[in-house]
């Protein structure tokens, strides 16, 4: 559940994790940087994922069992800019890198079986 206060809709958040527990983070020109909490310098994340622009944010460091996320439509995205860091307990599942890469592939196929039937692949049963 997410926390009522934030006021969302829906039984999830889907969010890309950034940063945890005294690692810091900010945004300045649409670039974001990270220092993990061991680290002493913060570095550039490449995010060739994202849509649009990240609006600019201060240095924030994560406190303690929180987690930091931003969502890929950054000009739209409730995320934590705006909501402030979540709790790790307040996460139910992580998507797994192997997922991530192969969506295009997924969604390819998607659209080739939609192109000739006419019908989403999803609405397909055997």
């Amino acid at each position: 559940d997410y926390r009522e206060e934030d006021g969302l809709s829906g039984d999830y958040l889907v969010k890309r994790l950034i940063a945890t527990e005294g690692d810091s983070v900010y945004c300045r020109d649409g670039v974001v940087y990270r220092k993990d909490a061991e680290g002493s310098e913060f570095y550039a994340l490449d995010e060739s994922y994202i849509t649009g622009e990240t609006s600019d944010f201060d240095q924030l460091t994560v406190g303690e069992d929180e987690i930091f996320f931003l969502g890929d439509n950054r000009p739209v995205s409730k995320d934590s800019r705006v909501l402030g860091c979540y709790l790790v307990s307040d996460v139910v599942g992580v998507v797994p890198p192997w997922a991530v890469a192969i969506k295009d592939i997924t969604g390819g196929w998607e659209r080739f079986i939609s192109f000739f039937t006419g019908r989403s692949a999803s609405s397909m049963t055997r």
